[in-house]
Formats: C-alpha cells, sequence, structure tokens
C-alpha cells in the first residue's frame, strides 16, 4: 500500500477503494438524504471518501489531518454530524471527529 499508483489493477493515480490507506465515512445529519450517494442496490448511502495515494507512507495524523482539511472546504460540512476514519483494509476505526 506504500505507493503512489494503485496496484490492484484499477488504474487509480489519485486514489483508490482497495489501495488507499485510509477511508473516511461522513455520517450525515437527519433530513440530508439529498447528500448521500446511491450505491449499485439503490439504497442512499452516506459519503466515503479514500486517503490520496500519494500519501500512503505518511503517518495516519497527517493524513487524516489532510483529509479533513479537504473536507471543510465542501458544502458537506454544515450537514455532517461525525466523521469517522478507518484503515482501509482491515475497517478497523482509526479517530471519530464529532462535529
Amino acid at each position: 500500500m506504500d505507493s503512489k499508483k494503485c496496484k490492484c489493477g484499477a488504474g487509480n493515480k489519485i486514489f483508490c477503494k482497495k489501495c488507499s490507506k485510509i477511508q473516511m465515512c461522513i455520517l450525515l445529519k437527519n433530513g440530508n438524504d439529498h447528500l448521500k450517494l446511491e450505491n449499485l442496490r439503490g439504497h442512499k448511502a452516506n459519503p466515503v471518501w479514500y486517503s490520496h495515494l500519494k500519501y500512503n507512507f505518511k503517518p495516519e495524523k497527517d493524513i487524516i489531518e489532510g483529509m479533513l482539511r479537504r473536507f471543510y472546504n465542501t458544502p458537506l460540512v454544515p450537514s455532517t454530524n461525525i466523521v469517522k476514519f478507518y484503515y482501509n483494509g482491515t475497517n478497523t476505526e482509526l479517530f471519530t471527529y464529532k462535529l
């Protein structure tokens, strides 16, 4: 996972659902279903962001700070209740940030 390119064969260069080190789950407040994404089964799901591949070599703390910095520049902030960070491969929870 310590590469600047995707190794799973998907050919992603910025972030990858499988190769990124950390995933960020944005848990929205009630009544914000219009901001949720529709999955393959047609259900609404909270947005999930993946860390940039070029930062996989950095410590988790630095990656989380960068993801939060990018998150604060989006229109999702006022509608967000909690942001949770997980290791991408194991889904082990790293950090919870309550807004």
